[in-house]
């Protein structure tokens, strides 16, 4: 396929070429690199009236092809990458895009929100696991000091039950236990 390379900076800028022909390297450039689709909208529309001549059938199919190929990929939404193929005329893309891009900021929109919804809960759970481990841990912890102290405390109650002659509510008083605990201790002891 042949293809014709242009300086756009030169041609913009030069008087040998025609101001028609000014505006429309100026707008195939700027296409490339427009700032949103309203813009974009705007530029093939600028296009399209500049290259409405009947001799200029052909340029208008080479620019609906290359705009169909090079840049509608990276501005539609993948659900409807079908439906532009069976675009010939720049006019044809000119006015589905004019029509299409209004519902297309929106669509963008939704999807911004629903991945900024996704990642939220995402980083929420990430969180909530984090918090649910480290007061897992805190509860762990308390736990092994209740039992800790708990089998110390029935460790002070046997010493004092075999060595001693104290009775069973004094033995709960010194050592933190209630006194059925003392009492089932001391059952267990004389087995």
């Amino acid at each position: 396929m042949p293809y014709l390379l242009l300086d756009g900076g030169a041609i913009v800028d030069s008087e040998h070429w025609s101001p028609e022909a000014r505006s429309v390297v100026a707008a195939i450039f700027r296409l490339e690199h427009h700032r949103g689709s309203r813009e974009a909208v705007e530029l093939i529309g600028l296009l399209a009236r500049r290259l409405e001549a009947p001799d200029q059938t052909r340029l208008r199919r080479h620019f609906a092809i290359w705009i169909k190929r090079v840049l509608l990929p990276n501005w539609i939404p993948e659900s409807e990458g079908t439906e532009w193929q069976n675009l010939n005329e720049l006019n044809e893309v000119h006015n589905m895009l004019a029509e299409r891009a209004k519902r297309w900021s929106e669509q963008w929109k939704q999807q911004g929100l629903e991945e900024g919804l996704k990642q939220g809960r995402e980083e929420g759970r990430k969180e909530g696991r984090e918090e649910g481990r480290k007061q897992g841990r805190q509860e762990g912890l308390l736990e092994s000091e209740q039992k800790g102290e708990q089998k110390a405390r029935l460790e002070v109650a046997r010493n004092m039950i075999e060595r001693t002659q104290l009775d069973d509510q004094t033995v709960a008083d010194l050592s933190g236990l209630d006194i059925a605990q003392v009492r089932t201790l001391r059952d267990e002891l004389k087995r």
